[in-house]
């Protein structure tokens, strides 16, 4: 599949909820990792963009358990001029104790999804959670610096 560089800017952002349950994933990703592609990263790039988001709501998905698993999960996915975010919400329990300790595994899954982006943020609040991941472009040399 091929994507045209540069991005249309008239995609900036685009918004899903989707319900949360694994069964889902493949689609989150899928597209996390056109937005990326369209934005102009490369496949390689695109692809552990799409496999940190994957990881992480698969995380919460193991962590939280059936009985307290979120109705849906909302995802944000935005193309700016700088970098690519996306932001996962969701109104359930908190994604780790209020001493900030996680379990071992949740622990372990963020740390991989960690490795995959430039930035990771965890917020949680009376809303609920919320998650954001960021790729940022690469600079590009300047015309004198070559």
């Amino acid at each position: 599949m091929e994507f045209p560089v540069p991005h249309d800017p008239a995609l900036r952002c685009i918004r899903l909820s989707i319900p949360a349950h694994r069964r889902h994933l493949s689609l989150l990703g899928a597209a996390v990792e056109a937005v990326a592609r369209e934005a102009g990263l490369s496949a390689d790039s695109a692809y552990a963009f799409n496999m940190a988001v994957v990881q992480a709501i698969s995380a919460v998905l193991r962590y939280t358990g059936p009985d307290s698993t979120p109705a849906c999960f909302e995802l944000e996915c935005m193309d700016t001029p700088e970098r690519i975010q996306v932001c996962i919400r969701d109104q359930g329990p908190p994604w780790v104790s209020a001493s900030g300790v996680a379990q071992p595994e949740t622990t372990q899954a963020f740390e991989l999804v960690r490795a995959m982006v430039d930035t990771l943020d965890y917020t949680q609040d009376a809303q609920g959670n919320s998650l954001k991941l960021v790729r940022f472009r690469p600079r590009r040399p300047l015309e004198d610096e070559d």
